[in-house]
């Protein structure tokens, strides 16, 4: 039997901030956990590094199997380097709170994260969490079973931006992780990432209510803060505040650094600094998805194809470069054909 919890009003649902990296999830998650309402720590990677990879579902407090489970959890943000989160987690007395919590839950996977979660939440004075963990996208299905009255927000952007911020993502990061960072962009790899996230949204449309989600594009809410956040609140279930949208601006992008407020100065740059080469790659292998959320391609007429040669280079470059991701990845990523398929699946499946 699984363990499943249900959140029985919307007041006390958690929400869970999905979809491909770069792409307004941590703006998201900046805003609403501004609420006095919501906590949001950093990504906490419990579905792809614990829940994922259980050998059974009914994990018991104080087992073998329970004892990783924990030591597991309390890891997860040191691994990810989030210091001001783990060494919440880290202080005196949290793991025993945590370990007595999980009990009263009846423990269980679920259990075991509504108890970490709500017991951070509580720390900080706020009655309700939730997750921002982009790669959650594709353990929706799992989501929605442990807690059938979560409330989702699935963000996106036009993939040649996404392509574009994706790209240039590892001047943002620590040096030593910038080779990694640097190995894992290709512009096929990376447009199918973007449409197999967006695929996910057959999940939503097939298993969860239309008002406990929402799309969220990073365009609306950048062009249209005040209409967007608003929504957001709504499919959330808070009150919306004019004082959420003063957040350090753009968050994990590159512009406006250190100011206050929501810019739009990222929307469509990829047409001055994306290649035609690289721009072409989502508009011919994601039109279907692009259409669906009003993302236009290029005029052909203006921008027309890029050059055959280059285009073989990058298709030659594909498998070379993905086998190097991959590689460069192992420690993030853990059994490489388990994740390889949750990722491909979407794709294979009609849409």
């Amino acid at each position: 039997m699984t363990t499943t919890l249900s959140n029985p009003t919307q007041a006390a649902a958690p929400v869970f901030i999905v979809g491909p990296p770069r792409c307004g999830t941590t703006l998201v998650a900046e805003i609403l956990g501004s609420h006095a309402d919501l906590f949001f720590p950093s990504e906490t990677h419990f579905y792809e590094e614990i829940r994922s990879r259980a050998k059974g579902e009914e994990i018991a407090p104080g087992s073998a199997e329970g004892e990783q489970a924990l030591n597991r959890t309390l890891g997860l943000f040191r691994k990810y380097q989030y210091e001001k989160d783990w060494q919440r987690v880290e202080a005196a007395g949290f793991r025993e709170s945590l370990e007595a919590r999980w009990q009263e839950c009846g423990g269980g996977l679920p259990g075991l994260f509504q108890s970490f979660m709500a017991l951070q939440a509580e720390g900080e004075g706020k009655p309700r969490w939730g997750d921002n963990t982009p790669r959650d996208v594709f353990h929706l299905e799992r989501i929605l079973a442990d807690f059938p009255e979560a409330r989702v927000l699935l963000c996106t952007r036009d993939p040649r931006d996404f392509l574009l911020s994706y790209q240039n993502k590892w001047k943002r990061t620590w040096d030593v992780n910038q080779s990694r960072i640097r190995s894992l962009y290709h512009p096929l790899t990376t447009t199918l990432l973007w449409k197999a996230s967006m695929r996910q949204m057959g999940i939503l449309d097939r298993l969860y209510p239309q008002e406990n989600w929402m799309l969220v594009r990073y365009e609306d809410i950048v062009t249209d803060p005040e209409g967007t956040v608003r929504q957001i609140c709504k499919t959330v279930g808070i009150d919306f505040r004019d004082d959420l949208l003063d957040v350090e601006s753009n968050n994990s992008s590159f512009e406006g650094e250190g100011s206050r407020g929501i810019f739009s100065v990222s929307v469509n740059r990829w047409k001055e600094a994306l290649p035609r080469a690289e721009s072409w790659f989502p508009e011919k292998f994601a039109g279907n998805e692009m259409s669906r959320l009003n993302y236009e391609p290029g005029n052909p007429a203006k921008v027309g194809k890029p050059g055959f040669g280059r285009r073989l280079a990058f298709f030659i470059q594909f498998p070379f470069s993905l086998l190097a991701a991959l590689r460069a990845n192992r420690p993030k990523t853990g059994p490489i054909l388990p994740y390889l398929f949750r990722r491909m699946a979407p794709i294979l499946r009609r849409p």
